[in-house]
């Protein structure tokens, strides 16, 4: 009788281990998805205003950061030093929005 109550509890076992796997194996992968640019244009104020401040709290991208093929320029603490800076070369100025 324990032979059989042991031979039972495996094969009951090894079924739901099946039947487990089967489920979870089923769920679809969802894809990541991405932003897309509704809006690009050229600025078209004064250059005077389109000077960037920084706060050095996210890094400064080529393009939209989520975007395939976005590249980092410049990291959080290159770009909080920026900010701290008094000189003008360090200023950065905007000629295009996304």
């Amino acid at each position: 009788m324990n032979i059989n109550l042991k031979k039972s509890l495996f094969v009951s076992m090894t079924a739901l281990g099946f039947l487990a796997t089967g489920t979870i194996g089923n769920h679809p992968a969802f894809a990541k998805s991405r932003v897309r640019v509704t809006s690009n244009s050229a600025l078209k104020t004064a250059g005077s205003s389109r000077n960037v401040i920084f706060t050095g709290s996210n890094a400064l991208y080529n393009k939209a950061a989520t975007l395939k093929g976005a590249r980092r320029v410049a990291s959080t603490s290159t770009l909080r030093s920026i900010a701290n800076s008094g000189r003008s070369s360090q200023n950065v100025r905007a000629y295009r929005v996304a």
